[in-house]
């Protein structure tokens, strides 16, 4: 009875024994599939340069979009006034001051100075020369042709000024990077003997 006890023991942990190789063998086969190798492994490399951008490259940056936006809407309700008769005046300081006044937000205000008298001058003066050039020896009392020149040259000057605003005037320059502060560490250094004691300083910048 003591034999078969032994018997059925040894067999019990021979089987244990089986297993338990058998199990070490699958995870040695599995893990290199599981944890690949080094050279598998997808790698990923960015270029700090590839992400500057064009009107970045030369120290300069353009912020005519918002100044294209304030001109939108002046466009906008023009549009609208002559429909309702009541907003067209508004269109006129919107295309004026806004402009200048992103110029000025940008710390430019000579620019912003520019940007209203370009904005004055360039329709003004086109409009008084078309119509000062237009031949009204042939036009009756109720001739259009004057008005017709006046409004044609406001629009082209004012079409003309926005463009130059747009591409010419809206840039400023990038600030540079800021330098990384100067690092400073002091570390007290401490050494004893069995007959004196050093004291000394030391540091890193």
């Amino acid at each position: 009875m003591r034999a078969r006890f032994l018997l059925a023991s040894l067999t019990i942990f021979g089987l244990l024994g089986l297993g338990a190789s058998a199990r070490a063998e699958v995870v040695a086969v599995l893990a290199p599939s599981f944890v690949g190798s080094p050279s598998t492994v997808p790698t990923t490399t960015t270029d700090p340069s590839s992400s500057s951008t064009a009107e970045a490259d030369d120290g300069r940056r353009s912020y005519r979009t918002t100044i294209i936006w304030a001109d939108v809407l002046s466009v906008a309700v023009l549009a609208s006034g002559f429909k309702t008769g009541k907003l067209a005046a508004i269109s006129v300081p919107i295309y004026l001051l806004a402009p200048p006044a992103i110029h000025f937000s940008h710390d430019k205000p000579g620019t912003a100075a520019g940007s209203f008298l370009l904005r004055a001058g360039l329709p003004a003066a086109l409009g008084l020369g078309l119509y000062t050039v237009t031949d009204l020896d042939n036009c009756d009392e109720f001739c259009l042709l004057p008005v017709a020149a006046t409004v044609g040259g406001i629009a082209v000057g004012s079409l003309t000024a926005m463009f130059i605003d747009w591409f010419v005037l809206s840039w400023e320059d990038v600030p540079p990077a800021a330098a990384p502060a100067p690092s400073l560490s002091i570390t007290p250094q401490i050494g004893m003997d069995g007959q004196s004691v050093t004291l000394g300083i030391g540091g890193r910048f």
